[in-house]
């Protein structure tokens, strides 16, 4: 992941999600931080066993000094993981990490 992706949720799916078996008999996923596949006659899960000795690097952390403005009013331009309730009247979303509700009259 680059450094400006660092910040982001990979709406556009960074990741793979799924691959096919050569002969097209199983699906390889991931899930609960196992590999699987899936048997697509049968739908049922068997874990591949995964092991990975990995040696990283790890530099402090980036942080910058900033003021993010909460002492002030200012209107937010992006609104993330808007949910709306089933009987269309609630918003629930989360906007400069927090979370908020609006509910129309």
């Amino acid at each position: 992941m680059s450094q400006d992706q660092q910040t982001s949720s990979a709406l556009c799916g960074v990741y793979p999600k799924f691959a096919w078996t050569p002969n097209d008999d199983a699906i390889i996923t991931w899930a609960r931080g196992k590999i699987w596949s899936v048997s697509v006659a049968t739908g049922e899960p068997s874990q591949i066993p995964f092991n990975a000795d990995v040696n990283l690097q790890l530099a402090e952390t980036a942080r910058a000094q900033a003021d993010p403005g909460m002492d002030r009013t200012f209107d937010v331009k992006v609104i993330q993981t808007a949910e709306i309730t089933p009987d269309m009247r609630t918003v629930f979303f989360n906007a400069l990490g927090h979370y908020y509700s609006k509910t129309r009259a």
